[in-house]
């Protein structure tokens, strides 16, 4: 509610009235001129209002201006809740402090302390007078307070402030009759006006929230933003530059503009995609930027236009016209790197299998071939020597394909017990040779065997050396020691003096893809922990810069060191087996034929699952039966050895069944197999493995 009464002066306490007025009556005001003090006063007012900069300010200085300047006794200002039930509260005024600072006031209707002038000047919405204090019941609750002070009037006048009375302003005098009509409209007069000034502050105050509340989700957006003006400058930026570019506001705002830019981009090119974006009135722009340290990173920049059209764009080029909000695409340039990479490792191990798969079906042959070979040829014969080395060498190829495979699929293969010793020093060796560094081994003699892959332990030591290596480019020392511990395990230390790894490296070296090496893959170390894990195994790190880098690998221990089997003719008294034996490669498959029957067992051999199946129905039923099966888990164009297990199982209950493969993405642990021999294996694998499946079997 506004009030525009014509504004009048406030006349002195001393100054007479013709109208007496009590009880809140407020009689018209008197007519004649306007005094000068009143015009003073109203001038005075006004003039606080417009120079006032700050809400308490302005109702201070009305508190004052009619105490000091009016000559009223008391002039106090309270703030109003949203509920009648919320007390009234000074939060101005200028006069008496002890009568202020001692009053109780509502405006509840039904409330003895709502009753007073105050009360009823905010549920009205006008001002209200009391000019008879002593004789008004309804002022009861303050009248012996109001003595004391020697208070004779009383008046309230609401301020409405937006959709509410928010503020009441009271004044006291020291006679009856105070407040005549014409008075209470010169302080209607007076309230209208700090009304409006207090609106003026609070709409102040709302706009700086909503500001602060901008620059608060402006300075909390995740993407970075750029404010640029129509020229192209740039007038502002997010806190998220500032941590993205390593800069503060103040080093980015006042920087030549190319410091930010990177790649072969320049200023001019940014401008013409700032017109550009004024003109379309938005536009998305891959970019590069650069940093405070000087590295250059990819970005995507998406401008927009911040007026409607381009006519409304500000002319003042210190006036926002664009925003650009800007994403780091070094993260998700580097996920797309990762799912490349992802990709040509799966199919390097689609690759890495077939070639497996095929290689070993001949490296079997060859092994096979040659190991019968060698157990015809005399003892002395000087062949026999040469066949010799040549099974040394497809020994070792099978090693290079078990790799192979290792890479190509995540499970070990059937776990050996071998002495650990041997092959650390071997690998430590291989590794280390045509490098600077220098290896100093300390492995005890009664260091005892592991049971595992050891093609994969293998690989994850490999790793683990490189890595020593790659940490002492200028050359170091590696060394290489072991222990058994009361645990039951047998921990490796493998320690290199490099520079050592960083805290915030160190966590994150076992994340894959995760690489400080340009040429990496990020993939070593996260496959040994992988591998380890698999052989109920451990790898711990530990790292001081400056100190080098400490790798502590353990494994369970065996319980037996491995038994040497050297190329030997079989003893005789072997039991005499029926075998049937599943093989596609016709080469292969006579080489098995011939191992078996240079072993002193007959062999019934099958292309495919089918043929496998009849073989076995036809020797069952001429009474010659089979004691063992031999079957290859991957058939080209038929069934493989794992479909046909459960027909054999019908017909050979209680009998061995072997898978055998050079690769296969089938596990066959899960297919009913009783063994399971990775191609290519040697006459004496195939011996062993027959002497534990068919106990009176023995060598």
């Amino acid at each position: 509610m506004r009030y525009h009464a014509p504004v009048a002066s406030t006349p002195a306490e001393g100054s007479t009235r013709t109208e007496r007025t009590s009880h809140g009556s407020s009689p018209a005001a008197h007519a004649g001129p306007v005094p000068e003090r009143t015009l003073r006063l109203a001038s005075a007012g006004l003039r606080l209002v417009g120079d006032a900069a700050s809400e308490r300010q302005l109702l201070d200085g009305v508190c004052r201006l009619l105490t000091d300047e009016a000559g009223y006794a008391l002039a106090w200002v309270g703030g109003v809740g949203r509920s009648p039930d919320e007390p009234v509260v000074p939060i101005a005024w200028s006069g008496d402090d002890d009568y202020v600072r001692g009053l109780e006031v509502c405006w509840r209707a039904d409330h003895p302390l709502g009753h007073g002038p105050t009360g009823r000047a905010i549920r009205e919405e006008r001002p209200v007078a009391f000019n008879a204090l002593s004789e008004d019941e309804r002022f009861g609750p303050w009248l012996e307070a109001a003595r004391a002070h020697r208070y004779e009037a009383s008046c309230a006048v609401p301020l409405r402030v937006g959709d509410r009375v928010a503020v009441v302003l009271n004044v006291y005098a020291r006679r009856h009759e105070a407040f005549d009509g014409a008075e209470l409209s010169r302080l209607a007069e007076l309230a209208d006006a700090v009304a409006r000034g207090l609106e003026r502050f609070r709409a102040e105050d709302r706009l700086r929230h909503a500001r602060d509340q901008l620059q608060a989700i402006f300075d909390a957006s995740p993407d970075m933003i750029f404010v640029h003006g129509c020229d192209g400058r740039l007038l502002d930026v997010s806190a998220r530059v500032e941590e993205v570019y390593g800069m503060s506001r103040e080093t980015i705002l006042a920087a030549p503009p190319e410091r930010t830019i990177g790649g072969k981009h320049t200023y001019e090119e940014a401008r013409g995609r700032i017109r550009e974006a004024l003109e379309r009135g938005e536009l998305r722009v891959d970019w590069m930027a650069t940093r405070g340290d000087g590295s250059a990173f990819p970005v995507e920049v998406r401008l927009r236009r911040l007026a409607r059209s381009r006519d409304e764009v500000p002319d003042d080029p210190t006036e926002p016209a664009v925003v650009a909000v800007v994403q780091d695409l070094t993260q998700r340039r580097r996920y797309e790197q990762q799912m490349m990479r992802s990709a040509k490792l799966e199919s390097l191990s689609l690759l890495a299998g077939g070639v497996a798969h095929d290689f070993n079906n001949a490296l079997s042959a060859v092994l096979g071939a040659l190991s019968v070979a060698s157990r015809e040829l005399p003892a002395h014969a000087t062949s026999r020597e040469l066949v010799e080395d040549a099974i040394g060498a497809a020994s070792s190829a099978r090693s290079l394909t078990r790799q192979l495979m290792t890479f190509a699929r995540d499970e070990a293969q059937e776990p050996t017990v071998f002495a650990l010793g041997p092959m650390l020093q071997r690998t430590a060796r291989l590794t280390l040779a045509g490098t600077p560094s220098v290896l100093r081994v300390e492995l005890p003699p009664d260091l005892p065997p592991v049971r595992g892959d050891r093609d994969q332990l293998t690989q994850v030591f490999h790793n683990l050396f490189l890595n020593a290596l790659q940490a002492m480019p200028d050359g170091g020392e590696l060394w290489l020691t072991a222990r058994p511990e009361p645990s039951g395990r047998v921990a490796v230390h493998v320690r290199d003096t490099g520079a050592g790894i960083p805290d915030e490296v160190l966590e994150r070296i076992f994340d894959p893809f995760f690489t400080t090496k340009e040429t990496g893959s990020g993939l070593g170390l996260p496959t040994a922990l992988a591998v380890l894990e698999r052989h109920a195994g451990r790898l711990d790190v530990r790292s001081t810069p400056g100190q080098g880098t400490t790798f502590v690998v353990r494994l369970p221990a065996a319980e037996a060191a491995p038994r040497e089997r050297p190329n030997e003719t079989p003893a005789t008294g072997l039991r005499r087996l029926r075998v049937l034996i599943l093989e596609d490669e016709d080469a292969l498959r006579r080489v098995f034929v011939r191992l078996f029957e240079q072993l002193g067992h007959e062999a019934v051999a099958a292309p495919h699952g089918e043929a496998a199946v009849s073989a076995c129905r036809r020797e069952l039923e001429v009474g010659r039966g089979v004691d063992v099966a031999l079957l290859d888990l991957t058939i080209r164009g038929g069934r493989g050895g794992a479909e046909i297990v459960p027909d054999l199982r019908a017909l050979l209950p209680g009998r061995p069944i072997i898978a055998m493969s050079g690769y296969s993405e089938r596990d066959p642990s899960g297919a009913g197999f009783d063994a399971f021999l990775p191609k290519p294996f040697t006459v004496d694998q195939l011996e062993e493995k027959l002497a534990e499946l068919l106990p009176g079997t023995d060598r």
